[in-house]
């Protein structure tokens, strides 16, 4: 048999409902050559019997033996892919029609592509915002400042990747509960650029149990995302006190007190952080600047690719 076109990743754990509506968008894209791999992650809600009742002969069910995590449950699917370019849907996400077809289509326009980062939709009950990015190619060392400065839009979802490039990378960091997948982008950046897409191609649900919903545990993501990349925390001094004063400011001025209390207690008794008040106030404004000034690069980029065309 040949390989597909492209093999879609979904990692599971308990969210048979939702996941029903994940399987459905796949079903319904205006392209077919594609593999579908579902990983369960030891789902204990009849999740496999939902899969098997909506399978074609494009889905594979995977499940692990033990709950591990959607990390390892992505890095399984990523072993088991046939195709040689992956893209990934979280299981509370849903994909527009012409979202393979429209990333195939820049693959063969520009096939020396690795990375592809979407813009999407993100849904919270009534509520819909969109997160869209410029179109524009940002080089590795672009990449990572633009991750570490938070000045572009991701999620898992948005993530399309060849298979040889995020092996080689090293694929997603079993360890991380939070910012799973801006470690893997910063991974990544070491090895090639992305490819930002403006156009929306999908759906962000927030889910209750969504990893990244919690206010609490912010501040000690941050600190375990510095483990695994002890390199960025001189590198980046500035964003990364930015980002915390940032949340716990925000924090305050809502009168969660607690929540406060909670981020600088997490803040001084991380080995990566341990930042003083007044560093944190004058990490502010400095690391504020320095994101406006990213952001902007990356809009003007946009621009100057838009003019020259």
């Amino acid at each position: 048999m040949s390989k597909p076109a492209i093999t879609i990743i979904t990692p599971t754990y308990n969210r048979a409902s939702s996941l029903r509506r994940a399987i459905q968008s796949v079903q319904r894209q205006s392209c077919s050559d594609y593999e579908y791999l579902i990983v369960d992650d030891g789902s204990t809600d009849g999740t496999e019997e939902i899969v098997q009742s909506m399978a074609d002969r494009r889905t594979r069910y995977l499940r692990l033996d033990r709950h591990q995590g959607a990390n390892p449950a992505r890095n399984a699917g990523i072993e088991a892919a046939q195709g040689e370019l992956l893209t990934f849907l979280d299981s509370d996400d849903e994909y527009l029609p012409e979202r393979l077809s429209g990333l195939l289509s820049i693959t063969q326009k520009e096939p020396d592509t690795e990375l592809i980062l979407s813009s999407f939709m993100t849904c919270k009950g009534a509520t819909s915002l969109r997160s869209c990015n410029p179109n524009v190619f940002l080089s590795g060392p672009e990449l990572e400042l633009a991750l570490m400065s938070h000045a572009i839009f991701i999620g898992g979802t948005s993530i399309t990747v060849r298979k040889s490039t995020i092996r080689r990378s090293g694929g997603f960091e079993p360890t991380l509960q939070r910012l799973q997948d801006r470690e893997a982008l910063l991974r990544l950046s070491q090895h090639c650029g992305a490819r930002l897409l403006g156009e929306v191609d999908w759906i962000k649900h927030v889910s209750p149990d969504s990893i990244s919903l919690p206010r609490t545990g912010y501040v000690e993501s941050i600190s375990a995302l510095l483990e695994v990349h002890p390199e960025l925390s001189h590198q980046y001094d500035g964003l990364i006190r930015y980002h915390i004063a940032r949340h716990v400011l925000s924090d305050l001025l809502r009168g969660r007190i607690g929540n406060v209390l909670s981020s600088m207690r997490a803040n001084y008794e991380s080995r990566k952080l341990n930042v003083s008040v007044i560093d944190l106030a004058n990490g502010y404004r400095a690391g504020r600047d320095l994101r406006r000034t990213v952001v902007n690069s990356i809009r003007s980029a946009s621009i100057t690719r838009a003019e020259s065309h």
